[in-house]
């Protein structure tokens, strides 16, 4: 058991945390980076390779993500994308311009002095 251990702390040496981390997309190396700092500056400790598969492991959870993983999110772009082609295809009727205006004649009658009108 303890010569497995040893064995197993080699992966914490910087050149093997390195090529695993060399293999990762660019975002996620910015993003481990970014943890590294953050693990140094807050304990005082180096991240060590647990912690690289930690962040591994979060990383393909949040990409794999059954709504929101990026294959689910690029098939829902993709059906937007159908539907605004299927709306150029056939674009809507232009409506008519409709009035609702009238061509009556106004006439003006004045009104007598006490308010009635005159006949005549």
């Amino acid at each position: 058991m303890m010569k497995t251990i040893s064995h197993l702390a080699v992966l914490n040496h910087s050149p093997n945390m390195q090529s695993v981390v060399q293999k990762l997309p660019f975002s996620l190396q910015g993003t481990w980076r970014e943890n590294v700092v953050k693990t140094r500056l807050k304990d005082g400790k180096v991240a060590g390779f647990r912690q690289l598969v930690e962040f591994v492991e979060y990383a393909a959870e949040t990409a794999n993500d059954p709504v929101y993983g990026k294959e689910d999110l690029d098939k829902a772009k993709h059906r937007t994308n159908d539907l605004t082609e299927e709306n150029k295809k056939f674009p809507p009727s232009k409506s008519k311009v409709e009035s609702f205006a009238t061509n009556l004649d106004t006439v003006f009658k004045s009104p007598t002095s006490n308010g009635t009108r005159s006949s005549s």
